[in-house]
């Protein structure tokens, strides 16, 4: 979000800078700015994945000694809690665009839009800081691009019945959501809340065939009877 914000704030300079001799887009482009800043208070959640499987530099970024697993999802899985419908929030699966010039084209795409049917000019104000804020969570530095990523993107409803969990990880305390309980109750109840796991592949390490035995027995007594366990190729270098 950080680097989201920075760029936007790049876009609006240049944008006000093109608007000197026009005093009423620069003053809607003032108000804009201001408006952004009100919203960068809002919750943003965001659960990452990568387009590509058993890559060295995440089992080495991400894998500590050796200890990794890869856990393979179906995208259209995630469909009872990112579709339309979901009742706690906005929720999307978004390919993560790297390209600064294509991002740069985006937000002011985002704010030159005039097809929305609004009241007036804050009515437009709002829709277009909500289209902002949208995007600014696909976005990343191009220097990541080799990780291909896709960003599972949760923006919760202030009256949302679901409310934040906490976890600890390298020292901070770490806010989250549970997709179980994101989940429309009727498919819970239904189908059993599962997630939609298609492959499970074990990182380098010493015992790797070990552990690919000790996922199946897990994968099976939590009813993921039907999931593939495969050990990486890549040799260890402990």
């Amino acid at each position: 979000m950080s680097y989201g914000h920075r760029l936007v704030d790049t876009v609006l300079d240049e944008l006000e800078g093109e608007a000197q001799a026009n005093a009423p887009r620069f003053e809607w482009l003032r108000r804009l700015r201001a408006q952004l800043r009100v919203a960068r208070g809002d919750q943003v959640y965001v659960c990452c994945f990568c387009e590509k499987d058993n890559l060295l530099s995440q089992w080495r970024g991400y894998a500590e000694n050796g200890g990794g697993v890869s856990v393979e999802f179906d995208p259209n899985g995630f469909t009872a809690v990112a579709g339309p419908d979901c009742g706690h929030g906005l929720m999307r699966l978004w390919k993560v665009f790297y390209d600064r010039e294509q991002q740069r084209k985006i937000l002011r795409d985002c704010i030159d839009y005039h097809g929305w049917s609004v009241a007036g000019e804050d009515d437009r104000i709002r829709l277009v800081v909500d289209a902002l804020q949208f995007f600014m969570p696909t976005f990343k530095n191009g220097d990541f691009r080799e990780e291909q990523e896709r960003r599972l993107i949760f923006t919760p409803y202030p009256a949302a019945l679901p409310k934040p969990k906490f976890r600890t990880k390298r020292g901070l305390l770490v806010p989250y959501f549970s997709l179980r309980e994101l989940a429309e109750p009727a498919v819970v109840g239904v189908l059993g809340f599962k997630l939609p796991i298609k492959g499970i592949l074990i990182g380098p390490s010493l015992h790797k065939e070990l552990n690919v035995e000790s996922m199946k027995m897990m994968l099976a007594k939590h009813g993921y009877l039907d999931v593939p366990v495969r050990a990486s190729a890549t040799p260890y270098r402990g």
